[in-house]
């Protein structure tokens, strides 16, 4: 029978794989290593709890993890023979983990992802150090070593992740140029987070190194998930880059869970880039969680012209089918020509095609100037349109 704590690291490293099997995660092994109306009006709008409740909701993940602990971790079935297999492989010493390699290299390419992910898992956990030398001594700097690093890393971090940073910081590569080291970071702190966040935290803010922000960006997003204000309160320690990727991630939470007034207030308390940075962010969640308020809002908008465009877009893809007319009014009349002709061809082509007497009336409201004469070309070739809205916009335009 598997022991408790054998049990609990199973149904951990299941759950993980089960998710990057969700995700469509490949982790393979190369051949040739080792490792082988009046409308856009501003409106009332009821915002829906279920937007700072994500995590209430039943996941898949949670539908996996009870599926495998009915199972009860018994020989039968997928779940069964993946706990069996890693029972084996924790009774592995090094040499036998250097020569299971060898044997998942023989497997089947879609066992073989897996065996091998487990079997570093496993590594990882008994000796953390002896499988990244050995991934180092047998495996390139970048591609799949890089997945097999990471899963010794999540290992580690779950048993002692302060011997895990020390050894990181010592041997790795920290220079900027490094991509790879950017996720290694987010993996230590992801996992070192499930344990002990205030830790995982206090040691990537003091991490002095940019190569951190990412890894920020990721831990101020997942903590946002479940404590906005815990998460504003980190984001305000943090400095520089990382403010600036984590602010981006909290002000999509923000704009998507807030009044815009209030959004402003959480603003307010940022400077600089990051001030710019959420701004953007925020209103763009905003201008797709309330699209009608968010019209007023661009129009006093003193951004870039493709940065308007950008929200003015993300709103006409909510509101443009149930209210073409009034929404193509007020995006064209907030837009330089050079953004016209997209918006027109995004809502006014459709409209024209599944509505055309609709379009068609409407049409006729407007003003005879370049972008008009754009859709009216539109109308006028659609065989969906009828004979007598031709007539009556050729009449009203004259000849093209």
């Amino acid at each position: 029978m598997v022991k408790t704590s054998m049990m609990k690291f199973i149904l951990s490293f299941i759950i993980t794989l089960a998710v990057g099997i969700l995700l469509g995660r490949s982790w393979g092994v190369k051949q040739t290593q080792a490792l082988s109306e009046q409308a856009p009006a501003r409106v009332s709008s009821q915002k829906s709890d279920t937007r700072t409740a994500l995590t209430s909701q039943e996941s898949k993940l949670a539908q996996i993890g009870r599926k495998i602990q009915a199972q009860g971790f018994n020989t039968n079935g997928v779940f069964g023979k993946l706990a069996t297999q890693l029972e084996r492989y924790q009774k592995l010493d090094d040499a036998g983990f250097e020569a299971e390699v060898a044997n998942v290299q023989a497997l089947p390419p879609n066992e073989r992802r897996f065996a091998a992910q487990m079997l570093f898992s496993a590594w990882g956990e008994k000796n953390p150090v002896g499988a990244l030398e050995f991934i180092k001594a047998n495996t390139g700097p970048t591609g799949r070593s890089t997945h097999f690093k990471r899963t010794v890393y999540q290992a580690w971090a779950a048993q002692n992740p302060e011997a895990l940073v020390e050894y990181f910081e010592a041997d790795t590569d920290l220079s900027n140029k490094n991509h790879h080291a950017r996720y290694d970071i987010s993996a230590i702190v992801n996992e070192w987070s499930k344990y002990d966040d205030e830790a995982a935290f206090n040691w990537l803010k003091d991490f002095d190194s940019d190569l951190k922000s990412h890894a920020a960006g990721e831990f101020i997003e997942n903590l946002a998930n479940t404590d906005l204000i815990g998460a504003k309160s980190k984001l305000m320690e943090l400095t520089g880059k990382s403010q600036e990727t984590a602010a981006k991630k909290i002000a999509k939470k923000w704009g998507s869970s807030m009044d815009w007034e209030t959004v402003q207030s959480e603003l307010s308390s940022l400077s600089g880039a990051a001030h710019e940075i959420a701004q953007r962010e925020a209103l763009y969640a905003f201008t797709s969680a309330s699209p009608y308020e968010a019209t007023e809002i661009i129009s006093d908008y003193e951004g870039t012209a493709s940065e308007k465009y950008r929200l003015i877009r993300n709103v006409t893809s909510k509101i443009g089918t149930e209210n073409p007319g009034p929404t193509l009014e007020w995006a064209l009349s907030n837009l330089n020509e050079t953004y016209q002709n997209s918006i027109s061809r995004s809502v006014f082509d459709p409209w024209s095609k599944n509505a055309p007497n609709e379009a068609g009336e409407w049409l006729l409201t407007q003003p005879d100037d370049k972008i008009s004469r754009v859709m009216l070309d539109q109308v006028l070739k659609s065989k969906n349109t009828p004979d007598v809205i031709k007539t009556r916009l050729e009449n009203h335009f004259g000849s093209q």
